[in-house]
């Protein structure tokens, strides 16, 4: 039987339906085809050549241009609460994992360049991802989780068509939300904090604001973070700056821009800007900025 043949635990394979079993031979019989003519060997089901993905923080995913899942790596459980099984066994698509709100954005990322596409050449956008109920209770994220997702498309030879198939494989990586600003902040390198001043001038930075940026922090304070900004997203930073101080709302607001580095180049931040009481040392009302680094 087609049960027996899936390189799963026997308690595993013994829950599955007839229609999650046929979910899962797609995907399985899918990943066995691409890899081995991707990596030219005749590797089985149960084997990957991702060994390292517990090092990163976020998940592996690959497709076909269609949509169709490929790969995810194991940890997606720690991002979305799905187990790989439960989310193989949802569907064979990546769009069955998507939020429907982003399915035509996403499918449009996917077919981008149509038959000119350029293997190897970066791609990355930012969609909803749904996750389990456990996750939804217990993370303040709702009911979805926004990712930025980054890679690139992989040409496989194709001998059958003659040619090469496109798949793309990527990154997934969590965004900081107003909701989970203060649980990623705890376990995240790639955020930092910093406060400012009403106007957004730097009064703190965290030590890893100092890394990612290049700048000691006393090149910093005193200065505006308006001088640290890439001069198209000085617009943005300053709507988003005027909104927050009218409000003076706790929740804040979001917004990503390109923030100079002390090499002269430019890494994109996703930011949540809220407005807190004074510091210790002050009687002044404060703008505190989680900021978290994505490219």
């Amino acid at each position: 039987m087609m049960r027996d043949l899936l390189p799963l635990a026997e308690t595993a394979r013994q829950r599955l339906s007839q229609l999650q079993i046929m979910s899962l031979s797609c995907v399985y019989i899918r990943k066995c085809n691409i890899m081995s003519r991707w990596f030219g060997t005749s590797s089985t089901a149960s084997e990957t050549p991702f060994d390292f993905f517990q090092a990163l923080a976020g998940f592996l995913l690959i497709t076909t241009r269609d949509g169709k899942l490929v790969y995810i790596s194991e940890n997606v459980t720690e991002y979305l609460g799905h187990s790989m099984v439960d989310m193989k066994t949802q569907g064979d698509s990546l769009f069955d994992i998507i939020d429907k709100r982003d399915h035509i954005t996403v499918q449009a990322q996917l077919l981008r360049g149509g038959t000119d596409v350029i293997p190897g050449q970066p791609l990355a956008f930012f969609c909803r991802m749904n996750m389990s109920r456990s996750v939804k209770r217990q993370s303040g994220f709702g009911d979805v989780k926004t990712m930025h997702v980054r890679g690139h498309f992989v040409a496989v030879p194709d001998p059958e068509r003659g040619g090469e198939q496109l798949v793309f494989a990527s990154f997934c990586y969590p965004l900081i939300t107003i909701d989970s600003k203060d649980t990623l902040l705890l376990s995240d390198t790639m955020i930092f904090k910093s406060a400012h001043r009403l106007d957004m001038t730097y009064l703190e930075i965290s030590h890893s604001g100092e890394f990612h940026l290049g700048f000691s922090s006393e090149e910093i304070i005193s200065k505006s973070w308006y001088s640290f900004l890439h001069p198209e997203d000085i617009w943005e930073g300053q709507t988003k700056h005027i909104q927050l101080i009218k409000s003076r709302h706790e929740m804040g607001c979001m917004l990503t821009v390109r923030m100079l580095m002390a090499n002269g180049q430019h890494i994109w931040v996703n930011m949540v800007m809220h407005v807190r009481q004074a510091l210790a040392n002050s009687d002044d009302p404060v703008v505190v900025c989680v900021n978290q680094v994505i490219k």
